[in-house]
C-alpha cells in the first residue's frame, strides 16, 4: 500500500515538474522572440548617435 502511494506521488511530481519546465521553455522562447524583434525594429534608434559620431565603421562585404 505504501509503495503504491509514492508511486502515485512520484508520478505527479514528476508530471508537475515535467509541466513548469515545458511552460519556462515556452515563455523563454517567446522572451526571446520579441526581444529579437525589438532589436530587430529599433536597432537604428539605439545607435544613430554612436553612427553620426563614426564610431561605427561602414564595412561593405
Amino acid at each position: 500500500m505504501l509503495d503504491f502511494v509514492l508511486r502515485v506521488l512520484l508520478t505527479i511530481v514528476l508530471c508537475l515538474l515535467s509541466f513548469y519546465v515545458g511552460v519556462y521553455k515556452a515563455y523563454a522562447k517567446i522572451y526571446k522572440k520579441s526581444l529579437e524583434e525589438y532589436i530587430h525594429n529599433h536597432f537604428e534608434e539605439e545607435f544613430q548617435d554612436d553612427a553620426k559620431k563614426n564610431k561605427v565603421k561602414d564595412y561593405d562585404k
